[in-house]
């Protein structure tokens, strides 16, 4: 069995009902935009929810309950992060209008509550908006060098960063320590075999 089938099957019946209404929503939106890769749909309770809900548990323990998804794009990992856990706030920031309108679709579709924040992390009234963030999390966003100068204007001592990888994550790792000061917890990924999961904390610029 497919590990999203199984994901699927493993789930809530209220989160699968859910994420149907999304996957729905979706599917008929990827007609007029381009919201994932069209390679990924046949695969897509795998590439995209299953890929998306493996961060879960590795979700900051803190007091302030919020997770930022940076780069949201159609919703990932963000939004199946929201539908799955209603206990802690979401910010989903995306500089597309049509996603973000395609976000807001979804999030009244399945009553998930959610913030829409549609503008670039490198704008203050974006930052404003973020603080305080427990987890950052980002998806096929930027390369991790590039991708911890974006964050690291909202990074607080007890904010933790969730990035997944593909196979080239080591090379990532080699290319931001020559940037940045941080510690890493690898994780294996249950999408892919090659992929893995970046926990980041700790993050501080190196001096020239």
């Amino acid at each position: 069995m497919e590990p999203g089938e199984a994901f699927r099957r493993d789930v809530s019946r209220e989160t699968r009902e859910r994420l149907e209404i999304y996957e729905a929503l979706l599917r008929r939106r990827q007609r007029r935009t381009n919201l994932v890769s069209a390679a990924s749909l046949p695969a897509l309770w795998t590439r995209h929810f299953l890929d998306s809900a493996q961060l879960a548990p590795l979700l900051a323990d803190d007091a302030s309950g919020h997770t930022v998804d940076v780069g949201s794009g159609a919703g990932f990992p963000g939004m199946v992060l929201a539908i799955m856990d209603g206990a802690r706030r979401y910010s989903l920031v995306e500089a597309n209008g049509k996603r973000c309108a395609f976000l807001r679709e979804v999030a009244d579709a399945t009553g998930t509550a959610v913030s829409v924040i549609e503008g670039r992390l490198e704008a203050p009234e974006v930052r404003a908006a973020l603080a305080p963030a427990g987890t950052i999390v980002a998806r096929a966003c930027a390369p991790l060098a590039q991708l911890l100068g974006l964050v690291f204007p909202v990074l607080e001592p007890h904010t933790y960063c969730i990035f997944p990888k593909g196979r080239r994550y080591r090379s990532e790792l080699d290319a931001a320590r020559r940037r940045w000061d941080f510690r890493a917890d690898i994780v294996p990924s249950r999408t892919a075999a090659e992929a893995r999961i970046l926990r980041i904390s700790d993050v501080e610029r190196r001096s020239p």
